[in-house]
């Protein structure tokens, strides 16, 4: 039973049709599911960055007549190298000080741990007055002693001692910022104070 040309004609176009709707359906899922793709958000993810944080508390015993065993804490969260100043002046009652520069040996003793101590330290006097811790503390860690003790030898009337520590801290890295700020010089972690010393 052969086919007239018009049925055969209607039967091809019935599969081009049946082709055709298949491909549009395809391409259809295809790009539904690219969309749904490139549209998916399974969630964010953040990231917090925090600035790390550095402080320092000079802590010490003091008995009422000496001053001892006074070292530096770092208070921060992230290790820092740090330094400190001692300051040695009068003060009168008023809390004024007192135009008169008091004489170590005369009218106060200051032993430090960088005196001849058998145990070294890891103090070291710089150049510019300032003495340096040469390795980086950690967070909640606390230096070696600094000022084993200080001692008030004359008692004026009108005056007293006031032996003060000013403490400051830099974070350990980038090593370069504490070289660049104190002017001193960093290798393998350890801190060697400078020659002239900057601020």
């Amino acid at each position: 039973m052969s086919r007239t040309k018009a049925e055969r004609l209607t039967s091809r176009m019935v599969k081009v049709s049946s082709i055709a709707l298949c491909m549009a359906l395809f391409l259809a899922a295809a790009v539904t599911g690219t969309l749904a793709w490139l549209t998916s958000n399974p969630g964010a993810v953040n990231n917090t960055f925090t600035v790390g944080s550095v402080g320092v508390e000079v802590e010490e015993e003091w008995d009422g007549a000496t001053k001892s065993n006074v070292v530096v804490t770092n208070t921060g969260d992230i290790p820092a190298y740090i330094r400190a100043a001692i300051v040695v002046y009068f003060e009168d009652d008023a809390g004024n000080v007192v135009g008169i520069a008091p004489q170590l040996g005369t009218d106060y003793t200051l032993s430090l741990a960088t005196d001849d101590d058998p145990n070294p330290s890891n103090w070291l006097e710089g150049a510019d007055g300032f003495y340096y811790y040469k390795l980086p503390v950690d967070p909640d860690t606390s230096t070696d002693v600094l000022i084993k003790s200080a001692t008030q030898l004359t008692d004026g009337d009108e005056y007293h001692l006031v032996i003060h520590v000013l403490a400051s801290a830099i974070q350990s890295l980038p090593a370069n910022a504490v070289e660049e700020s104190w002017g001193v010089t960093i290798e393998n972690g350890v801190l060697t104070p400078g020659t002239g010393g900057q601020g």
